[in-house]
C-alpha cells in the first residue's frame, strides 16, 4: 500500500512566493493547504480563509483541516503584509502593527495550533529576509526589518523547545522582483536584478530551497537559518 501524500500548512500561500512554494511541493507530491485572509484559487492546494492573526480563527481552522487525524510533515510561514516603504518613526501604530502581527504573531499562533499536529521530524519554517543580515542595508522598509528580526528570534525559540521532534528553519531571501517590491517601477527592479547578475534571485529558487529543507532531512541542521541565494548556514 502506498504511503499517504505528505501535507503542508503555508501562511500567504496565495501570494507571489507562496505560490511558487505551492506549486513546487504539489509537483513533487505534497498535499498543501494554504491559510489566507481572502479566499482564492490556488491549483494544486486547499484554501481556507483565516486571519493568521486572530487566535480564534487560526485555532479553529487548524481543527477543521485536522479533524480527520491525519498529520502534518511541515509548516510554513510565508505570509507578510503590504510594504510601508517609510522611515520607521513616520509609520502609523496601524502600518507598524501590521508588520509586527503578521510577521510575529502569525507565526507565534501557526506554531501554537499547528505544530502540535506534526509528525516527528517534521519541519517548521519560518520566512525572513536578508535584509535582516549583519552589514544588510534595508533601506526604507517601516517596520519590515524589526518584524523578521521578532519572526528570527521566535524560530530560535521554537528550535530549542521543540528540538528534537519538530526542526525549525528560517529562510532569507534577498531582493525578489515581485511580491512586496511590486510596487516599485519597473526599471527599478530590473536594475536590482541585473546588478545581482547570476545571483539575482527568484520565488522558484526559494521553494527549492524549502523543498530541500523538507526532503534532505540530513542537508541542513535543524536550529538554521539559511541566506540566499548562497544558502550560507547561520544558527538561528
Amino acid at each position: 500500500m502506498n504511503s499517504p501524500a505528505p501535507i503542508a500548512v503555508i501562511t500567504g500561500g496565495t501570494g507571489y512566493l507562496g505560490q511558487a512554494i505551492t506549486g513546487l511541493l504539489n509537483s513533487h507530491g505534497w498535499n498543501v493547504v494554504i491559510l489566507s485572509r481572502s479566499h482564492s484559487e490556488v491549483k494544486g492546494a486547499t484554501v481556507h480563509v483565516c486571519d493568521i492573526t486572530d487566535e480564534e480563527q487560526v485555532r479553529t481552522t487548524m481543527q477543521k483541516i485536522m479533524n480527520g487525524g491525519t498529520l502534518l510533515s511541515a509548516c510554513i510561514h510565508a505570509a507578510s503584509p503590504h510594504l510601508a516603504r517609510k522611515p520607521i518613526v513616520g509609520l502609523t501604530l496601524e502600518e507598524c502593527k501590521d508588520q509586527m502581527d503578521v510577521a510575529f504573531l502569525g507565526a507565534f499562533l501557526l506554531a501554537k495550533y499547528a505544530t502540535p499536529y506534526l509528525t516527528r521530524d517534521g519541519a517548521f519554517i519560518g520566512i525572513t529576509s536578508a535584509a535582516i543580515e549583519p552589514g544588510a542595508s534595508p533601506g526604507l522598509m517601516g517596520s519590515y526589518p524589526a518584524a523578521k528580526s521578532a519572526l528570527r528570534a521566535l524560530l530560535r525559540s521554537l528550535a530549542k523547545e521543540l528540538a528534537p521532534e519538530v526542526r525549525v528553519y528560517a529562510v532569507a531571501p534577498g531582493f525578489l522582483p515581485g511580491g512586496l517590491n511590486a510596487d516599485l517601477p519597473l526599471s527599478v527592479r530590473e536594475f536590482i536584478s541585473r546588478k545581482a547578475g547570476k545571483d539575482a534571485q527568484t520565488p522558484e529558487a526559494v521553494a527549492e530551497l524549502i523543498l530541500d529543507l523538507l526532503q534532505k532531512t540530513a542537508a541542513y541542521a535543524p536550529g538554521s537559518s539559511i541566506d540566499m541565494p548562497s544558502r550560507t548556514v547561520s544558527p538561528l
